[in-house]
């Protein structure tokens, strides 16, 4: 992970729940956070351990289909896409899963993310075209995703499972 406040970068390797103080200061004075993100929850827009966000303060409320690095009530640090909303607050799910998580709060919002950086290009979620054009169709086909994957995880357990 490093610390991108405007020309000051600094390098730090530490787990989320150690930075998380570093994190809100950073953003919440108007810099930028990066890190490389871990997990397969937003495949295939995030790849595990190859992908980096660079994180932004929050316009709360937020919108749809941002993606916000939140913290759950048992303190785990997600990057999730919001969805939805609901009476609870914000309903959010990794595109690549098909459960979705309510409850969670503007409290409950450290950041969100504003660039990706894959390959050493720099996505830009609010201007770049083709990220529009993903969002447009894979978000929207959340009813097939959530088909196809569901029955992807019945293959998996029944041919799969001795392995």
């Amino acid at each position: 992970m490093s610390n991108n406040s405007n020309d000051n970068k600094k390098k730090i390797v530490a787990a989320l729940s150690e930075t998380e103080d570093i994190i809100r200061e950073t953003v919440n004075s108007g810099g930028q956070f990066s890190l490389i993100t871990a997990g397969t929850s937003m495949k295939p827009l995030l790849r595990n351990r190859k992908d980096t966000v660079v994180l932004v303060k929050a316009d709360i409320p937020l919108k749809r289909f941002d993606i916000p690095l939140y913290k759950r009530k048992d303190g785990k640090f997600v990057l999730h896409r919001v969805v939805s909303f609901d009476k609870n607050g914000y309903v959010l799910c990794g595109d690549n899963q098909f459960i979705k998580e309510s409850g969670i709060n503007d409290g409950d919002i450290i950041a969100v993310v504003s660039k990706i950086i894959r390959n050493g290009k720099t996505i830009d979620v609010k201007r770049s075209f083709s990220y529009k054009v993903y969002v447009f169709f894979y978000c929207r086909l959340f009813p097939l995703r959530c088909l196809f994957l569901r029955v992807k995880s019945v293959f998996k357990k029944l041919f799969f499972k001795n392995r």
